[in-house]
């Protein structure tokens, strides 16, 4: 049995099936964000049922390209690698956009309205990305960065 079997073999846990029928229902961006939104508790599966990252590390033999490729079954390999770099750099892009709009209009500027700013700049230049999962991420990355 491949990792990809064995990992899709854990859809009849009932968490695991949630997160990927929310990314299967996305656009292929969108789901890379909802599969890396939830890989912890997605690897965290893996881990228990003896499923672990390739050693030597490549990213497209990774749990995180095989839950996308799950979760994207009509998805080329190709498809998959250029919309998770696509997403490594926008969340790159997150970092500096947050603070050069903080560094344009102040702190004073409340930060759900410095956030509104950010996710704008970020849905123009990420346009294959929808808005909300633009606003979700954004949302993360500042509780997360708190």
């Amino acid at each position: 049995m491949t990792s990809l079997e064995a990992l899709s073999a854990l859809r009849t846990i009932p968490r695991v099936e949630k997160i990927l029928n929310r990314a299967s229902a996305s656009s292929l961006h969108d789901s890379v964000y909802e599969i890396y939104r939830d890989i912890y508790t997605l690897n965290g599966h893996a881990r228990d049922a003896g499923i672990h990252e390739p050693t030597p590390y490549h990213l497209q033999e990774s749990l995180l390209i095989s839950w996308i490729k799950i979760a994207n079954p009509a998805a080329t390999d190709t498809e998959i690698t250029e919309a998770y770099e696509l997403f490594e750099k926008m969340r790159k892009q997150y970092d500096i956009c947050a603070k050069d709009v903080t560094r344009e209009v102040g702190t004073k500027v409340p930060v759900t309205t410095r956030a509104s700013m950010v996710v704008e700049i970020l849905h123009r230049s990420f346009p294959m990305f929808g808005l909300k999962t633009i606003e979700k991420f954004s949302w993360d990355e500042f509780i997360s960065n708190r």
